[in-house]
């Protein structure tokens, strides 16, 4: 549930920035993160075990990061088009 409401978040935050003219690009960060969300998922449909369960984890925790960027970055940039409108 948690990685479905986050990609809600990312979906209406970056339809917000696209409409204020912010260019919004991937970071490594959130590419990784889906990398681990998949494999943990893949693996635990193979044979459920700690080790599927560590991955799935570390990928949401790295997704997490990945929104905490895009947010920090996001408002980087609002902040200078506001600063160069002055």
């Amino acid at each position: 549930a948690l990685v479905v409401a986050r990609e809600a978040f990312m979906l209406l935050v970056s339809r917000y920035a696209i409409s204020k003219g912010l260019k919004i690009e991937v970071n490594w960060i959130g590419r990784l993160s889906l990398w681990m969300i998949m494999i943990g998922v893949g693996l635990a449909m193979i044979q459920a075990s700690n080790l599927s369960d560590a991955i799935f984890v570390a990928g949401v925790f790295m997704s997490l990061a990945a929104t905490a960027k895009y947010l920090i970055d996001g408002k980087k940039l609002l902040d200078e088009g506001k600063q160069n409108k002055s």
